[in-house]
């Protein structure tokens, strides 16, 4: 895992549960001093490349990608390039300038077992991880960030991506999912009451930490016979209580967040959920737009979610926090 002794893993694991491969995670380490890839291939290793320069930009600027081979076919190096030529212009190999790269590791039965995520001017890649059933097909796919912290996961079945995992800056804690549920791993803090084949479960993206840093995700999981069409969801109303158990009141509605960039761009990240899926909504609400600053101490927190289409308020999960 990336984190310490002294850390808390806060995700649960459901009691019983097995799987066709381990939970355990390896931490990667990359050395300050990594080199940064090759764009061109190595004639001495045997490498053959073919270069393709497309015929019009992407919308991140990319104009050309070489493939690099090793002698026995498989690739060890993709390199994209973008270019200081003219938007426009026809874009030559002399005008291609390093955009990223990806360099490819494979295991004994020659399927991906890694892949470095270069840029220029990082002195780590991102790491790209995979783990396969004994059937051989990919189950589960993480990525390692160059600070060496995962923030998410993808898990597979057949050549179906079935589950987003997203966990925050330890790399262990799970704040939010989108997909079907899965049986190793859960949200820290469990769900609220099921009401209407709905539950609520919120995490948040610190537990401990300055007021204006603590924000709440709110998830959303579908346990009914069908398919829940889900729109959007209102904002909930929040129930924030201090250690004594004194509920503190929320601004007026309006005061101060009605018209942000934040509010107009929420929307719930897997809408529709068949039966043992789950959706969340994005961006996580932030507790300074809703309550005024907070003197440090122990809160806590839970909410009520509406959902018009089942025509329910869902009671989430409590979740504890400190304020320093």
């Amino acid at each position: 895992m990336w984190f310490t002794g002294a850390q808390q893993i806060r995700c649960f694991r459901k009691a019983g549960a097995t799987g066709l491969f381990s939970l355990a995670l390896v931490v990667l380490s990359v050395s300050a001093q990594s080199p940064f890839p090759a764009d061109l291939p190595s004639a001495s290793a045997g490498e053959t490349a073919e270069l393709q320069i497309y015929k019009h930009w992407t919308q991140i600027g990319t104009v050309a990608r070489r493939t690099i081979r090793d002698p026995s076919g498989r690739i060890a190096r993709e390199v994209f390039y973008t270019s200081d030529a003219a938007w426009l212009a026809p874009v030559a190999e002399k005008d291609l300038r390093v955009q990223s790269i990806r360099v490819y590791f494979h295991d004994a039965a020659g399927r991906v077992d890694h892949v470095e995520h270069w840029e220029p001017g990082r002195r780590a890649p991102r790491v790209e991880h995979n783990a396969y059933a004994l059937s051989g097909e990919l189950a589960r796919k993480w990525y390692v960030d160059p600070d060496g912290i995962r923030r998410y996961e993808m898990r597979f079945r057949g050549r179906r991506q079935l589950t987003d995992l997203y966990f925050d800056d330890t790399g262990a804690y799970l704040t939010s999912l989108r997909g079907e549920l899965v049986n190793d791993i859960d949200l820290p803090h469990g769900w609220g009451m099921t009401s209407g084949g709905l539950a609520c479960g919120i995490t948040l993206t610190t537990e401990r930490g300055p007021f204006g840093s603590i924000g709440v995700w709110v998830n959303i999981k579908n346990v009914a016979a069908e398919r829940v069409p889900i729109h959007n969801l209102r904002e909930p109303s929040f129930e924030l209580r201090d250690t004594g158990g004194k509920a503190i009141a929320a601004r007026q509605a309006g005061a101060t967040f009605a018209g942000t960039a934040d509010q107009r761009s929420r929307y719930l990240n897997g809408q529709s959920p068949e039966r043992g899926e789950a959706g969340f909504m994005y961006p996580a609400y932030r507790l300074a737009d809703y309550f005024e600053a907070l003197p440090p101490g122990k809160y806590t927190i839970r909410i009520l979610q509406p959902v018009p289409e089942r025509n329910v308020n869902l009671l989430s999960n409590e979740v504890t926090f400190v304020v320093l």
